[in-house]
C-alpha cells in the first residue's frame, strides 16, 4: 500500500511537472545560445512585381545611367587611389612629405567604413601615431584583438600575479603581493579557457583586487627600470583586457590610460608594442572624451610616442600637457607653467570660480578627486559676478537694460586688490563697458582648467603644462607604497620636476613664466635655485630663461596652520608636507636667501608678482575661520604685491578672462615675451653686426654667387612641388 502511495504521488508530480514545462519554456533563458531566426520570402509571388520594378528603373535611367555609371566608377577609383597614394607616401616620403601626407588623410571622410578598415590594415605603427595626433577619424583603427570577448576575471588576476612575479626582487611589487594577493586566494577559472561571455559583471571582491592591482601598477611604472619589464611579459594586453571591464567607467580608464602614459614616458622604444595591441586606438579614442583628465593624459601619451613631429615633446609622469593638445606647425615661443598646493591638482586648483559656492575646504582636492566627470559643461547662469553691494547691482541692472551707451565708461573688475605695492603702477584695474558687457553675454561654458581654454584665445603660439603631484595632510591618511612615505619632501620633489622639466625641454630658446598657489610657489623657487647650480647647461637655462613668476598665496616664511604643539602632533601625525611649512623655519628661509642671490645672479630680470588672500577661508567642515597664509609671509619684498578679497582656495580661481587675476597673468606673459624678444633681437643684430664686419671685403665679389645659387634652389623647389603632385595622382 506504501509502494503504491509513493509511484501515485511520484506520477502526480511527474504530470505537473510536464505541464508547467509546457506553459513556461525554459530555452528564453538562453539568449547567447539562440539561433537566428529567418523569414522565408515567398519567391513566386513577389518575382512578378520586383521584374516589373526593375524594368521600370531601367527604362527611366537608361540614358542617365550610360553618362554617370562610368564617371561614378572612376570617381569611386580616384577616391581610393588618393587615399592608397597618401598613405604610401606617409609610410615612405622623407619627413616633409610624411608630415604634409598625414595632413591631408586626417581632411578625408568621404570614404566607406571597409575602405578605412582596409586602410588600417596596411597602416603601420608611426602612421598611426601621427593621424591620432592629429585628430583623426576613429575608423583608421583597428580595434585590439578579441573586443567583442572577455578573459574570465580570475584569469586576469593570475595573469596580474604572474606578472608581478616576473618583477621581482622588487620591495614595492613585494608589498603588492603581500596586501592585494596573500589575503585572498584566487580560484582558477573554469570553462573554455577563462574565456566568458561579454557583459559578466564582476564580484565586489574580483572588482576590488583589480582596482588595488592598477594601483600598484600605476606606481610601479613611475619607475624607469621596471616598465621595460611590464612591456615585455604582456602588460599591455593585460591592459586591454582589464579596461573592457570598464568601458564605462571614467575612474578606471584614467587609471588604465596614466598607466600606458607612463609606460609610454619610459618606453618610446617599444612603439610597434602599443599600435599592435591596440592602445593607439584607445588613446585616440580617450582624447576625445568629454572628460578633461582623460582626455589631456591620451594627449600626454600620443606626445610621447610620436617620434615623426619635429615640433613634439617628451613628457615624463606627472608632467601634463595642457596645451597645445595636437599638432603644431611650429615650436612655441614661450612656456607657462603651472603647480599646484597642497591636496589640490591640475583640474582642481586652476578651475573657474564657481558661481554659487557651497563653502570652502581643506579637503576639496580629495573630494574632486572622487568626481566621475570632470568636462566642460555650460553653465545654467549668466557669468556675472556676485555683487554684493545695492548700489552697483543696480547700477548694472540700469547698464543691462539700456539701449547704447557709447564706448566712453568702464567697468572696475570684481576682484579688484584691497592693496596694491606696485614698482612702476601697472595694473590693469579696470575694462571698457562694451569689453565687459560682451564677456557678460559670452556663451561660454565653465572650465575646469582655465589655463588650458582661456590662455589659447589670448596667446596662440604657447605651451601650458601642468605639474600634478600627490599629498596629504597627515600620515594617518596618507595611502600607497611605503616607500612614497618620504617623497613629499620639497627637495625630493623639486629634484623630481626639475629632470622632468629638462627631458621636455622647458626654457630652450623661449622664456618661463611660472604659476604657483600655496605651496606650488615653494616648489618654484626651489627648482629655480637647484637649476642655476646644476652644471647642465640645459638645466641652468630653465632658471636663466624664467622671466615671470606669479605666486598665489605662497607661503614664503611658513604658515600657522603646520604650528603644532608636541601633544597635537604625536595625535595627527602630520604629513612631511606639513611639517615643513613650520612658520620661520630654517629650510623656508635659506630657500627664501638663496632664491633672492639667484635672482641677482642673473640680473633681476624676473617679473616678481605675488597675490595674497584677504579674507580668511571659512572651512565647512568646522565652520571657523582660517587665515592659512599671512600677509607677512606672503610679501617676497620684490616686485609687486596684492592683497585681494579672496580665501585661501578661491585665489587661484577667476571669475571670467576679464578679472584682476587673470588679466595681470595675461600682462605678465606678454611682457615676458616682448623683454625675451626684444634681448633676442639685440644679440642677433650684435652678431651680425660683428660678421658683417669681417666678410666687408668678399661681400660685393659673392653677390652675383649668391643670386644664381638663390634662382637655383627656387627651381629645384617648384620641380620637386610638381614631382609630388605628380606621385599623388599617378
Amino acid at each position: 500500500g506504501l509502494t503504491s502511495a509513493f509511484g501515485l504521488l511520484s506520477f502526480e508530480a511527474y504530470k505537473t511537472y510536464r505541464k508547467l514545462s509546457s506553459l513556461v519554456n525554459p530555452n528564453v533563458l538562453y539568449l547567447n545560445q539562440k539561433r537566428p531566426d529567418y523569414i522565408y520570402i515567398k519567391h513566386h509571388i513577389y518575382r512578378k512585381s520586383i521584374r516589373k520594378l526593375l524594368k521600370e528603373r531601367e527604362n527611366r535611367g537608361g540614358i542617365v545611367n550610360i553618362v554617370l555609371q562610368p564617371f561614378g566608377k572612376w570617381w569611386k577609383s580616384f577616391k581610393h587611389t588618393i587615399a592608397w597614394r597618401l598613405l604610401r607616401i606617409a609610410q615612405n616620403g622623407n619627413q616633409y612629405e610624411r608630415l604634409k601626407a598625414v595632413q591631408q588623410l586626417v581632411l578625408i571622410d568621404h570614404l566607406k567604413d571597409w575602405d578605412f578598415q582596409h586602410l588600417a590594415q596596411i597602416c603601420d605603427a608611426k602612421t598611426g601615431i601621427s593621424l591620432a595626433r592629429s585628430n583623426c577619424d576613429q575608423r583608421w583603427f583597428l580595434k585590439p584583438r578579441f573586443y567583442g570577448v572577455q578573459k574570465d576575471p580570475r584569469k586576469i588576476l593570475s595573469e596580474i600575479k604572474t606578472l608581478f612575479e616576473q618583477l621581482m626582487p622588487n620591495k614595492c611589487v613585494e608589498y603588492a603581493l603581500d596586501t592585494t594577493f596573500a589575503t585572498h586566494k584566487i580560484k582558477e577559472p573554469e570553462g573554455d579557457g577563462g574565456i566568458v561571455s561579454y557583459g559578466v559583471a564582476l564580484s565586489r571582491h574580483e572588482n576590488d583586487m583589480l582596482t588595488q592591482s592598477l594601483d600598484v601598477l600605476l606606481h610601479l611604472t613611475s619607475k624607469f627600470e621596471i616598465c621595460e619589464k611590464i612591456i615585455d611579459a604582456g602588460g599591455l594586453l593585460t591592459l586591454i583586457e582589464i579596461e573592457k571591464f570598464y568601458q564605462n567607467n571614467r575612474e578606471m580608464k584614467l587609471i588604465i590610460c596614466r598607466i600606458i602614459a607612463n609606460l609610454t614616458a619610459t618606453c618610446g622604444k617599444y612603439l610597434n608594442d602599443f599600435f599592435v595591441t591596440g592602445c593607439i586606438g584607445l588613446l585616440s579614442k580617450w582624447q576625445k572624451d568629454p572628460d578633461l583628465r582623460l582626455k589631456v593624459t591620451a594627449t600626454l601619451a600620443l606626445s610621447n610616442l610620436d617620434v615623426d613631429d619635429p615640433n613634439s615633446f617628451h613628457y615624463a609622469p606627472k608632467v601634463y600637457p595642457l596645451y597645445p593638445r595636437v599638432r603644431r606647425k611650429r615650436k612655441p615661443n614661450v612656456d607657462i607653467v603651472f603647480i599646484h598646493g597642497l591636496l589640490g591638482g591640475v583640474f582642481v586648483t586652476w578651475r573657474q570660480k564657481d558661481l554659487n559656492p557651497e563653502g570652502a575646504s581643506l579637503l576639496e582636492g580629495i573630494a574632486n578627486k572622487k568626481e566621475d566627470f570632470v568636462q566642460m559643461k555650460k553653465s545654467s547662469q549668466s557669468l556675472k559676478p556676485n555683487i554684493s553691494d545695492t548700489t552697483t547691482k543696480e547700477i548694472m541692472k540700469a547698464l543691462q537694460e539700456e539701449e547704447q551707451l557709447g564706448s566712453d565708461w568702464t567697468v572696475i573688475y570684481p576682484d579688484i586688490p584691497f592693496v596694491a605695492d606696485e614698482e612702476n603702477n601697472v595694473g590693469p584695474y579696470m575694462v571698457s563697458g562694451e569689453k565687459w558687457k560682451n564677456e557678460l553675454h559670452r556663451p561660454d561654458s565653465y572650465t575646469f582648467c582655465w589655463p588650458m581654454e582661456w590662455l589659447p584665445k589670448d596667446f596662440q603660439n604657447i605651451r601650458v603644462i601642468g605639474l600634478n603631484y600627490e599629498s596629504s595632510l597627515s600620515q594617518w591618511s596618507a595611502s600607497g607604497c611605503p616607500c612614497e612615505k618620504y617623497n613629499g619632501k620639497l627637495n625630493k620633489r623639486s629634484d623630481e620636476f626639475l629632470e622632468s622639466l629638462s627631458k621636455c625641454n622647458i626654457g630652450q630658446d623661449r622664456p618661463v613664466i611660472w604659476v604657483g598657489h600655496s605651496m606650488g610657489g615653494l616648489l618654484i623657487k626651489n627648482i629655480i635655485v637647484k637649476a642655476s647650480q646644476s652644471d647642465d647647461q640645459k638645466i641652468q637655462n630653465i632658471a636663466r630663461n624664467s622671466k615671470a613668476i606669479l605666486f598665489m598665496g605662497t607661503p614664503h616664511r611658513g604658515s600657522p596652520v603646520a604650528n603644532l604643539k608636541q601633544h597635537t602632533q604625536a595625535i595627527l601625525w602630520p604629513s612631511v608636507e606639513v611639517v615643513e611649512l613650520v612658520e620661520n623655519s630654517k629650510a623656508l628661509t635659506k630657500l627664501h636667501q638663496d632664491f633672492l642671490h639667484t635672482l641677482d645672479m642673473f640680473g633681476n630680470t624676473t617679473e616678481i608678482v605675488s597675490i595674497c588672500e584677504g579674507v580668511p577661508t571659512m572651512l565647512t567642515s568646522f565652520k571657523f575661520p582660517l587665515q592659512i597664509v599671512t600677509e607677512k609671509s606672503a610679501r617676497i619684498n620684490i616686485g609687486d604685491f596684492y592683497l585681494t578679497a579672496d580665501d585661501h582656495l578661491g585665489i587661484s580661481k577667476p571669475i571670467c578672462r576679464e578679472s584682476f587675476l587673470y588679466q595681470r597673468l595675461v600682462k605678465m606673459i606678454s611682457n615676458a615675451i616682448k623683454n625675451y624678444n626684444s634681448t633676442t633681437a639685440k644679440t642677433i643684430k650684435n652678431y651680425h653686426d660683428v660678421k658683417s664686419i669681417k666678410n666687408k671685403p668678399n661681400s660685393q665679389s659673392n653677390t652675383d654667387e649668391t643670386q644664381n645659387t638663390n634662382r637655383s634652389f627656387i627651381d629645384f623647389n617648384w620641380k620637386q612641388q610638381y614631382k609630388k603632385i605628380f606621385n599623388i595622382f599617378f
